[in-house]
């Protein structure tokens, strides 16, 4: 893992960097955009464009967690749909993707990516991790019962694989025998 906060937050070290890494996590500012002004990630120097997410290259997690505002959401295009940060991430390459719809708490954010990454551990799957990360949020009994409202913890949504540990075939392959030996 690397991370890069505050000046070294740039956009030239994601451009460097974003190739090389399974997980790449952005928490920062992100902005859906207006009819005239495309989606943007904000990194410490500048902007990123949506434009520029799609013209990524080389850049195929296989997770990006945008921990950010409205990266899920855009400027609506005629046939193509939403113009969203979480879009362009796809169209570059990303197999999964973590995104938000609204604007987000930073407490409960923090909360929920940390929560996340430790269900992540346990289940080797981002969709399960996804969701129980929202579950712990809602059973933890030091976040007050004013912060447990939809809008703290269901702002992100989960895109991609619906993966989990590989179950255990034991019993089919113990079944499928006794079947094969009584047939015989």
């Amino acid at each position: 893992a690397k991370m890069f906060m505050n000046e070294s937050a740039t956009k030239d070290n994601f451009l460097k960097n974003s190739s090389n890494y399974s997980i790449l996590h952005l928490s920062t500012h992100g902005t859906s955009g207006t009819f005239n002004e495309p989606a943007t990630l904000v990194f410490y120097d500048e902007l990123m464009l949506i434009q520029e997410l799609y013209a990524l290259e080389n850049c195929h997690p296989q997770l990006v967690v945008l921990s950010a505002c409205e990266t899920g959401i855009g400027k609506l295009q005629k046939g193509e749909g939403a113009m969203s940060i979480a879009r362009a991430f796809q169209y570059a390459g990303a197999e999964n993707i973590l995104f938000s719809l609204w604007k987000i708490n930073d407490y409960a954010t923090a909360q929920l990516m940390t929560n996340f990454y430790a269900k992540y551990e346990e289940t080797a799957s981002f969709f399960e991790a996804n969701y129980f990360s929202k579950i712990n949020y809602l059973e933890n009994k030091e976040i007050s019962n004013i912060k447990k409202s939809p809008y703290y913890w269901s702002s992100f949504v989960y895109y991609g694989v619906i993966d989990s540990k590989a179950e255990n075939h034991f019993y089919f392959y113990f079944f499928g025998a006794i079947t094969i030996i009584i047939l015989l």
